[in-house]
């Protein structure tokens, strides 16, 4: 269902990733999305060419690369966890925040906000991002709990709606932080993606995600990019 400079590393105090349920939607087109002053495909840089999936340089729900963001909850599964997306300014940066509550009744668990990766599907479904190191995210977080965790997902054309790559990364509520999930971090669940070696070659969407639990959503994304290690 649609709804709309401190250093951080992968999170290892709690796993979420083997949260119950499918945490995967079918990314489509929102209602209200606009291509920023009506560019064409051609005018947008890919993001492994620029390494920059989204600068917020765009109008909402567009992405700064061509693709867009939307946001699915667990009652496309017939859960109840609720949410919203939007474009809003938080301490003084521009960025996507998802507001939420998640709930594990009937079978839930889970918010996130997703987008595709090529700029335009009608060309090629996937990116190579394999010149790169991993994800890199500028995030800020308001909640109770001194340290909280949230999900990137990657998924390629071998994905089913039930799978992903998965990788955990922690947030403390102080203010605006930069992360980095590496792609040696993606573990595979579900069919097409479980017991196989990830692979960045072929990326065809990213999704973050707050699943596993029973928590309050507060998440800011700013700045999403693809990084190399130093």
């Amino acid at each position: 269902m649609s709804f709309l400079r401190k250093v951080g590393a992968v999170g290892a105090n709690q796993d979420f990733s083997t949260a119950m349920g499918s945490d995967e939607g079918p990314v489509g087109k929102t209602k209200n999305a606009k291509r920023s002053l009506e560019k064409s495909k051609s005018a947008f840089q890919s993001c492994t060419l620029s390494g920059v999936i989204d600068d917020m340089s765009e109008a909402f729900p567009m992405t700064s690369s061509g693709s867009t963001w939307t946001g699915f909850t667990d009652q496309v599964m017939g859960g109840i966890s609720v949410g919203k997306l939007e474009r809003q300014t938080l301490d003084g940066r521009l960025c996507n925040v998802m507001n939420g509550k998640v709930s594990t009744f009937n079978n839930g668990g889970f918010i996130q906000c997703a987008t595709m990766l090529s700029k335009d599907p009608s060309m090629s479904l996937t990116v190579d991002a394999s010149k790169y190191h991993g994800i890199q995210l500028d995030v800020w977080y308001k909640g109770e709990n001194d340290i909280e965790n949230f999900n990137v997902h990657l998924r390629n054309p071998r994905c089913t709606q039930r799978s992903s790559y998965r990788a955990t990364f922690e947030v403390a509520p102080i203010g605006w932080q930069t992360v980095h999930v590496p792609f040696d971090a993606f573990i595979g669940y579900g069919p097409g993606a479980k017991g196989i070696p990830f692979d960045p070659s072929d990326l065809q969407r990213l999704s973050v995600v707050a699943i596993g639990k029973t928590m309050d959503v507060n998440l800011g994304i700013g700045k999403v990019s693809f990084y190399n290690a130093l």
